[in-house]
């Protein structure tokens, strides 16, 4: 059941993709929040039944969005904006002001997915977190 579902996500994903890349099918706010939640109840399913993963690795895979968030929210706070208020202060777009957007996207990618892959070759996720953490940091404060 979980892996069809993935495999269907998998599949829909490639073709909005390919829809958007065309300019022919945009996903929207509902689609996308729809295929965040598909994408979390599957995280949390496999660390709870199947064992996949361990929590701290599905932590560290949301770290680096779930840090922008935070970020973004106490910032727009302490000027005194709803938290929810649209801006350009994410990081991809701190990262697109000095970089292409091919570059930001590989630098996102690596900056995500690496610490993931180091944490399954050799399991010490408190120091990729640290490091995720300082790494998030310089970016946002070095390319502001």
């Amino acid at each position: 059941m979980y892996l069809e579902l993935c495999v269907a996500l998998i599949i829909s994903l490639i073709f909005f993709s390919f829809l958007n890349y065309k300019n022919k099918c945009f996903l929207g706010n509902n689609g996308s929040l729809l295929v965040a939640f598909i994408i979390s109840y599957l995280s949390v399913k496999s660390v709870n039944v199947f064992s996949v993963f361990k929590a701290d690795e599905i932590f560290l895979l949301m770290f680096i969005p779930g840090m922008d968030l935070l970020r973004l929210a106490v910032l727009r706070i302490l000027n005194h904006r709803h938290p929810f208020s649209p801006d350009r202060n994410h990081i991809h777009h701190i990262l697109l002001k000095k970089f292409t957007l091919s570059q930001t996207l590989i630098i996102l990618i690596l900056l995500i997915i690496l610490p993931n892959i180091v944490s399954l070759l050799f399991g010490f996720t408190i120091y990729l977190i640290l490091i995720s953490f300082i790494t998030y940091t310089v970016i946002i404060f070095r390319f502001r």
